[in-house]
């Protein structure tokens, strides 16, 4: 009986290797004919509940920038889609944290000409430039949209709003001089008749 079943079973095994180098097969057949899931593009807390029912285990990696998949969507993961797999096997993934970010830099002070050659080195573009009164000297930066110290994406406008320099004073209206009123002569009673 012994001899019967380890017969049987070296049988079952052989036809197992086997088949699984025929065409299309693979020397190391996956135990659960799983694969993984094409991810790239889903957002990450669809991915992470996808992973949580299909058994594995998501290693996220630090987001990466991209201009092209939207923030929190999966850029790639290791192993590729269609990779098969065993349950609690480990995927890495990589989640895109959208734009590359920039910070506004400080260009109140500067001219126009300053303010661009320092948005540029920034990697960003001037955008609209307005002018306004201002106790700082005209034609320097006053204020700037979005502000300095805000993190923007790579090749964002940054509008500007130069001084115009100082509002001039009204120059004072001359006092006018009052016309003298002309001074009533006074009044003399009626003189009475003689004699009465």
């Amino acid at each position: 009986v012994l001899a019967v079943i380890l017969l049987g079973t070296i049988g079952f095994l052989g036809a197992q290797v086997l088949g699984g180098l025929g065409p299309g097969g693979s020397p190391t057949p996956t135990a659960t004919g799983l694969t993984v899931p094409n991810w790239v593009g889903d957002p990450i807390a669809g991915v992470r509940a996808d992973a949580e029912r299909l058994g594995l285990v998501l290693d996220e990696q630090p987001p990466e920038p991209s201009d092209t998949v939207p923030v929190d969507d999966v850029i790639r993961t290791d192993p590729e889609a269609g990779t098969p797999y065993e349950r609690g096997d480990s995927i890495r993934v990589w989640v895109s944290s959208g734009t590359e970010q920039v910070i506004v830099p400080v260009l109140i002070g500067q001219t126009r000409t300053e303010a661009t050659a320092t948005l540029q080195a920034a990697r960003l573009q001037l955008g609209a430039v307005t002018s306004e009164p201002s106790d700082r000297p005209a034609g320097e930066v006053i204020s700037t949209n979005p502000s300095s110290g805000v993190p923007v994406g790579v090749g964002s406008q940054v509008d500007l709003v130069l001084s115009l320099g100082p509002t001039p004073s009204p120059s004072p209206s001359p006092t006018p001089v009052p016309t003298p009123s002309p001074t009533p002569e006074p009044t003399l009673p009626p003189s009475s008749p003689p004699g009465s």
